[in-house]
C-alpha cells in the first residue's frame, strides 16, 4: 500500500475500504488518521495519513502506520477500551518495507494496560 507516487488520501481511502470489507461496524470505530510521516520531527504534521492529505508519497519516506480503534466495549468486564496496532514502514517504489517485521508480535510482548487506580483511603487520626 505504501508505494511511491501515491497520494496519501488515496492510501487512507484504500485502507478504510479494506477495513469496511472486513468488518463495517469495527471500521466505524477507527481513529480519524492511520499514521504519520517521521523525519526531523517524530510526528511530521504535514504527513498525517488521513482523508484530507493530498501530498504524494515519495520513495524512502518513513511512516508510523497505525490503526487504532476507540469506544470498543468488553462485555466481560463491562467497560470501554481502545486498541492501537502500529508498524514503521519505508515507502518503496512498488511496495512498502516494514522495518518492524522482525520484532515479536506476541500479545504479552506488545501489549499493556492502563488500570485506573482507586485513590488510597484516607487514614483517620486516632487521638
Amino acid at each position: 500500500m505504501l508505494r511511491a507516487n501515491k497520494p496519501i488520501n488515496k492510501l487512507h481511502e484504500e485502507a478504510m475500504n479494506f477495513l469496511r470489507s472486513k468488518d463495517s461496524k469495527l471500521a466505524e470505530k477507527v481513529m480519524n488518521y492511520l499514521g504519520f510521516g517521521m523525519g526531523l520531527e517524530f510526528r511530521e504534521g504535514h504527513l498525517i495519513i488521513n482523508a484530507r492529505n493530498e501530498r504524494v508519497l515519495k520513495e524512502n519516506m518513513v511512516f508510523n502506520v497505525c490503526v487504532g480503534f476507540q469506544d470498543l466495549f468488553d462485555e466481560e468486564r463491562n467497560q470501554k477500551y481502545a486498541i492501537m496496532i502500529a508498524d514503521t514502514v519505508v515507502v518503496r517504489k512498488e511496495e512498502g518495507e516494514c522495518l518492524t517485521q522482525l520484532i515479536s508480535r506476541k500479545f504479552q510482548d506488545v501489549s499493556y494496560q492502563i488500570d485506573e487506580e482507586e485513590p488510597a483511603p484516607k487514614k483517620e487520626k486516632v487521638e
